[in-house]
């Protein structure tokens, strides 16, 4: 934490003792605060600073520190943390959380996005939260007898992540655009269900008519993943696409996605787009991120997980209204989105056990999460309908002039979410769930544990940072790039990746028949 930073949090922390609004702040956040929330007093012990990174998707709010100030004004005075932002990119954040720990950066509570726990636990750059669990968190202890908080993160006994409560379960592919666009090539405004070929026809009829934009919103800058599951079935089966996966909801074997023919044809597709000027040729290179590119009307639609929720707040940031097309079944993988947002505490951690007792609160308090995630009431919000969790932008405010709205719910208990849209409701979410624990695939459940491969994955993971932008984008030739890509791989070890995954999963297999 810089100086400055740690000013802020004393000064801070000087205000409350001195002005005495302890106890004010306490009154607030106990309205929404659970039985099982920790709960001490301020004025009992000096409060504890920590150091919590903050995944943004490339602008930090310019509000940031007055939010931060306004979660500290409860946790001091609740649970004696205070608490600072380290501001990181989602889509660099894997790459940067383990140098910043491997040089001895104090972060005292991290968020893994779509990162395994279990890697960074075996590179030893986490700690085990068994007892930090047991004696801080007794909402999340609570919660985790219903929800699989700890899945996934196991090494023997001891768990290293926290995943955060869903509010819906399961995924599916989806593509979203603006309605208007629609509108004006004379094509239907419903949600509906869409192939590549008909999304093809859709942009290109797009495009024809403004000829001076890219239909799609494309950014692959640094890309370790793969936007391939936007568009088809695939279950990392709780590793990453490094290790392989599934390609259907009755597949059993373990697959190298990047050679099978349906990779390719979606590359091919990708190559097709970006040769008609359907997608952003500047896609491998550009600092602007999809949605950004979106709003600024250089392009209309992007790739996304097909769920209410996604079409909802994002309408809210545009606001426009938006089309959803279904590119995939909804279905259940072996790790939901949830699972795949976790919290873990670094070894450079200088306050573990103030970090999960701070944690524990933002799953409790649901007037914490909400306001890491969505601002402070009043100013960047405004709650419409209290019961339904309901809220919308003050007068004059839109996400565009927003001082901070941040769409990443990475929050705690996400069931007292706040929601943008009735259309995201808790009942539309509770069906897809259903729909989607009715169409699980058969790694449902299990989760690759990649001790032994460490090295071939880094190996692996550097191959796919130097190839996946351009093919993904559509700018490389397919012909002369994607035999290296291939071939690299091989070099890198994925066959033997996903020889020790297959293993390990048709042990796992064996295992659930006997019981």
């Amino acid at each position: 934490m810089n100086k400055t930073a740690m000013g802020k949090i004393n000064r801070l922390i000087a205000v409350l003792l001195i002005a005495g609004l302890c106890g004010a702040a306490a009154s607030c956040a106990s309205q929404n605060t659970s039985a099982g929330a920790v709960q001490t007093s301020s004025d009992e012990q000096a409060p504890v600073s920590i150091v919590m990174t903050y995944m943004h998707n490339g602008k930090v709010p310019s509000d940031m520190q007055d939010v931060i100030e306004a979660v500290n004004l409860q946790t001091v005075p609740a649970i004696g943390v205070a608490v600072e932002f380290l501001p990181l990119t989602i889509t660099t954040a894997q790459t940067r959380l383990p140098l910043l720990i491997g040089t001895g950066e104090r972060i005292d509570l991290m968020c893994n996005v779509f990162q395994d726990a279990t890697v960074l636990a075996e590179q030893g750059l986490i700690l085990p939260l068994n007892t930090l669990v047991e004696e801080n968190a007794p909402y999340i202890a609570e919660a985790s007898h219903e929800f699989p908080l700890f899945d996934g993160s196991y090494i023997d006994d001891k768990f290293y992540s926290i995943a955060t409560i869903g509010y819906v379960y399961g995924t599916a592919g989806g593509y979203l655009i603006k309605s208007r666009y629609l509108e004006e090539a004379g094509l239907s405004t419903q949600d509906r269900r869409m192939t590549l070929d008909g999304l093809t026809d859709v942009l290109s009829s797009i495009k024809s008519l403004h000829p001076n934009i890219y239909p799609n919103a494309l950014n692959t800058t640094d890309q370790k993943h793969s936007n391939f599951a936007y568009y088809n079935i695939f279950d990392a089966i709780g590793g990453s696409i490094v290790s392989g996966g599934l390609l259907s909801i009755e597949a059993t074997t373990v697959e190298n996605l990047f050679e099978t023919d349906e990779y390719r044809d979606y590359l091919e597709k990708m190559r097709q787009w970006h040769l008609l000027g359907l997608s952003n040729p500047d896609g491998a290179v550009t600092d602007i991120n999809s949605l950004d590119q979106i709003l600024l009307d250089q392009s209309c639609g992007m790739a996304m997980p097909f769920q209410p929720v996604i079409k909802s707040d994002i309408q809210y940031y545009l606001s426009e209204k938006m089309t959803n097309f279904q590119m995939t079944d909804i279905y259940f993988p072996s790790q939901t989105f949830s699972q795949s947002v976790s919290w873990s505490v670094p070894i450079t951690s200088a306050e573990p056990s103030a970090a999960i007792r701070f944690l524990d609160f933002t799953y409790s308090n649901h007037h914490i999460s909400n306001t890491i995630l969505w601002g402070i009431e009043g100013r960047h919000y405004v709650v419409e309908d209290k019961d339904k969790f309901l809220i919308r932008f003050p007068d004059g405010i839109s996400a565009e002039n927003s001082g901070y709205f941040n769409t990443y719910g990475l929050y705690g208990d996400r069931r007292f979410e706040y929601i943008w849209s009735l259309d995201n409701d808790r009942e539309t979410n509770a069906a897809y769930t259903r729909q989607a624990t009715g169409n699980k695939t058969q790694a449902f459940g299990y989760n690759y544990s990649s001790l032994k491969m460490n090295t071939k994955i880094i190996a692996i993971n550097q191959v796919l940072a130097k190839y996946l932008p351009s093919l993904e984008s559509g700018s490389a030739d397919l012909d002369l790039v994607y035999p290296k890509f291939l071939a690299d791989l091989k070099t890198a070890g994925i066959d033997e990746v996903i020889a020790d995954n297959q293993k390990q999963f048709d042990d796992w297999r064996s295992g659930q028949t006997t019981q």
